[in-house]
């Protein structure tokens, strides 16, 4: 069902361009601000997540999508740059574009990072500081892992007094285990999310993908901060938008800034929220500290005078007709029609349901 849900996307997607929506759509909105956001790029052989997750990119891909956007006019600029355009409401006269790459992998700095050398693209690179230099992964990825190369049939987790079951007999199975144990864990503290993953350790080694392993210090230091600068996207990659002590949000937003700030040796003034959650104390504490903007994952363009602290991006997608329908702004629209005419999309999401 999944690969028939992409093939119909992929169609209508496909539909748009042909049509002259995409078109029609760019010069609607050549005058905002578009904000990339993606993730990892991996070697265009790496598809552990395929089907599943495209925040690994691949890398040819990824270069296909750049060359779109210079092919179409789009100049790229450092999320400084933007910001300040932003922040003093200046006209935008051209199609403006930044990069945005989320949690830290190598494998931006390895794969993507030459590319967009190459081609004159620039962005920023939050990182999660703790992993920095490790071989630990984010838990997230971990969790994927562990369930991937479970040997049994099932998965039994003891959670909140509740016994809780996973049947991993298919490749399907496995995944919605993937995500409905990542959502279980997603509120909780560091400390009871911890917990609940050392429950989870196999008897035998986890084998951890390369492709999912952070950059470390000699790498951050070689990327042109006049290219890819740095941002933090906290410490531990803890949800901020939960019940956390103040202490807790002063390590996680000033101390991942501190201990950037210190190894770079240049101010880091980007932040962003793993996965998209905040609150007004987060907002009011990144001020404090002294940062000029945070990534959101609310989906949409910007304009002048867009809160500086809740920026919307456009993710990159698994497909090229995907892409062009994300970038142009088509994929807003149906959000529009959907809200508008609910029962009918509804009905439609069966078949047709945009990654945005």
């Amino acid at each position: 069902m999944g690969k028939f849900r992409s093939v119909c996307h992929n169609i209508v997607f496909a539909a748009g361009e042909y049509a002259g929506v995409n078109a029609l759509l760019r010069h609607i909105n050549r005058r905002k601000l578009l904000i990339l956001c993606c993730h990892g790029v991996s070697k265009d052989s790496f598809d552990l997540l395929k089907g599943y997750d495209d925040r690994q990119l691949p890398q040819s891909l990824f270069r296909r999508q750049l060359e779109y956007l210079k092919k179409h006019g789009y100049r790229f600029v450092t999320l400084t740059e933007a910001v300040q355009m932003l922040q003093e409401r200046m006209l935008i006269r051209e199609k403006l574009v930044t990069l945005t790459f989320d949690d830290g992998y190598r494998n931006v700095v390895q794969n993507a990072y030459p590319i967009m050398l190459e081609l004159g693209c620039k962005g920023c690179f939050y990182v999660v500081t703790d992993l920095i230099g490790t071989q630990q992964v984010l838990w997230t990825d971990w969790i994927e892992t562990v369930i991937r190369q479970a040997t049994s049939d099932q998965i039994d987790l003891d959670f909140e007094g509740r016994m809780l079951s996973f049947i991993l007999r298919s490749k399907s199975q496995r995944e919605e285990a993937m995500r409905q144990i990542t959502r279980l864990l997603k509120n909780f503290d560091w400390d009871k999310r911890h917990a609940y993953l050392t429950k989870m350790q196999p008897s035998e080694p986890v084998q951890l993908p390369s492709e999912f392993f952070l950059a470390d210090w000699d790498e951050l230091r070689s990327l042109d901060p006049d290219v890819l600068e740095i941002g933090s996207h906290t410490c531990s990659h803890l949800e901020l938008g939960i019940n956390l002590s103040q202490e807790t949000l002063d390590h996680e937003i000033g101390h991942s800034k501190q201990v950037l700030e210190a190894a770079l040796g240049r101010p880091i003034v980007h932040f962003c929220f793993p996965s998209g959650s905040y609150n007004d104390r987060v907002l009011a504490k990144l001020r404090e500290y002294g940062y000029i903007s945070a990534a959101s994952t609310h989906y949409g363009f910007n304009l002048p005078g867009q809160n500086l602290f809740l920026l919307n991006r456009l993710g990159p997608r698994d497909s090229m007709p995907a892409f062009k329908c994300s970038i142009s702004g088509m994929i807003l629209l149906y959000k529009y029609f959907a809200r508008s005419f609910p029962d009918t999309t509804k009905r439609m999401s069966k078949r047709i349901n945009p990654c945005y």
